[in-house]
């Protein structure tokens, strides 16, 4: 799936200054299986550990996997991704059910 002709411009930055590679933001946008109301009518997708295992025993790469858990991806109300995130440290809090 090429997952920027659904991304915004700012998803498609931040994705390049984050250093995240289109495989993972693909594999997330395919096979996330949480969703965190975040405001403004978005959504944070997310790939649980569970889900990366199940994956790992259908032949994805582990370490794609285990990159995939660390990622959300806010998504707006039209489908449209808003954002790219890594989960992990204070960016990623605000991005979170409190």
């Amino acid at each position: 799936m090429n997952w920027q002709s659904i991304g915004s411009v700012h998803a498609r930055a931040r994705a390049r200054q984050r250093g995240i590679c289109n495989q993972v933001i693909a594999l997330v946008l395919t096979h996330a299986d949480r969703e965190t109301p975040v405001g403004g009518r978005c959504i944070a997708i997310t790939l649980s550990r569970k889900m990366a295992q199940r994956l790992i025993g259908q032949g994805t790469e582990p370490e794609l996997a285990e990159r995939g858990t660390r990622l959300a991806l806010v998504v707006g109300s039209s489908g449209r991704i808003v954002t790219v995130l890594r989960q992990l440290g204070s960016q990623g809090r605000r991005y979170r059910r409190r």
